[in-house]
């Protein structure tokens, strides 16, 4: 039994567990500040590729070959299940292993990804203060508009090397 791409499955869950903060974030934000019609036409918004920032941080090579090794030690314990004559039983065992063992790498991902996603926002942040931007988003919550950070999150994070 193979599970699906866990490397798909964890972007997306990425994907939505930071968009799901940094919108409760800014409503949290945004509920302690009352807003006149005024200043809010002039507020800019930030957005960034989490996803393509975590893959190109200079940090992820060793942190993927770490979640790599942590999946592959994990997906051995299916190894018992492979052949074609499983019981039912077996096949529900199966199953519930796999269900574990995706949480179990999903988990895992989060922690070891933890300090990289931390540092981007870190300089997200950083970079959208310098510019004037009050609000940063993760891009795949952005529709349109909105001004890009990512590439300039991107050097930050190279020079600080």
């Amino acid at each position: 039994m193979r599970l699906p791409n866990t490397n798909q499955n964890m972007s997306a869950f990425l994907n939505l567990s930071i968009a799901a903060v940094i919108l409760a974030i800014g409503f949290f934000l945004g509920s302690l500040v009352s807003v006149s019609p005024t200043s809010a036409a002039g507020s800019t918004v930030g957005f960034i590729d989490i996803e393509a920032l975590l893959e190109m941080h200079p940090g992820w090579t060793p942190i993927m070959e770490k979640i790599t090794a942590y999946e592959n030690k994990e997906l051995q314990k299916l190894e018992k299940y492979k052949g074609g004559n499983l019981t039912e039983e077996e096949k529900k065992e199966s199953i519930d292993l796999a269900l574990n063992i995706r949480e179990n790498i999903n988990a895992k991902r989060k922690e070891l990804s933890k300090p990289l996603l931390d540092d981007i926002l870190q300089k997200a942040k950083k970079i959208g203060r310098q510019i004037g931007v009050e609000v940063v988003l993760d891009g795949a919550i952005v529709l349109y508009g909105g001004v890009d950070l990512t590439s300039a999150v991107y050097d930050e994070l190279e020079a600080n090397l």
